[in-house]
């Protein structure tokens, strides 16, 4: 298959059938667990004209893969599936909030372009609420408040220089963090480019 993103066209190699695709602009909630993500999705879901993933929710337990890589290009093709509706995915993620576990990715060159919004917050606030957790939501991977805490971290040391935006949501409300992360979506979400067969 020989995909021409600059046309938004896949080209059959065999035959030489010409089929276009919808290459919105790909928008990532993402942050370290206890910083408010699924809570915003949750908040959001009905109030943005967007699909609404979280990879930890779309993947069931059952599904192994043989690598990270595997795994964040299953998503990411997960995204450029609903993309072809003609309506904007935005994924809400922990680790695919990491521009270099996205940029790379084949199912990457099927978007425009990419934006990521980290929502981050206080050491304190994001171990008291990781805690707080009821026992089915923290026996996995960000169970380890520690672990979650330094990831909080590297995405305000880093976030200037990996081009992704922050939102602090230690003194904010749920309904205020909503609201501006609906803005920043309306900011960059794209109009889908003209799909036809």
């Amino acid at each position: 298959m020989d995909v021409r993103t600059d046309e938004s066209l896949v080209v059959c190699p065999e035959c030489g059938h010409e089929r276009s695709f919808v290459q919105p602009s790909l928008c990532i909630v993402t942050g370290a667990a206890g910083t408010g993500k699924t809570t915003i999705r949750r908040t959001l879901a009905g109030r943005v004209d967007a699909v609404f993933l979280e990879d930890d929710s779309i993947v069931p337990d059952e599904c192994e893969f043989s690598s990270e890589e595997t795994f964040n290009e299953y998503v990411l093709r997960l995204c450029r599936d609903v993309a072809q509706s003609n309506v904007p995915p935005v994924l809400f993620t922990t680790g695919l909030g990491v521009p270099e576990n996205v940029e790379g990715l084949v199912n990457r060159r099927y978007f425009a372009d990419s934006h990521y919004l980290a929502l981050v917050c206080d050491d304190d606030v994001q171990a008291d609420r990781l805690r707080a957790r009821p026992r089915w939501e923290g026996s996995d991977y960000w169970a380890d408040v520690d672990k979650q805490v330094e990831f909080n971290n590297w995405f305000k040391d880093y976030a200037v220089e990996e081009g992704i935006d922050l939102l602090d949501t230690t003194n904010m409300t749920i309904e205020e963090t909503a609201t501006d992360v609906a803005q920043w979506l309306a900011n960059h979400v794209t109009e889908q480019n003209t799909y036809c067969d």
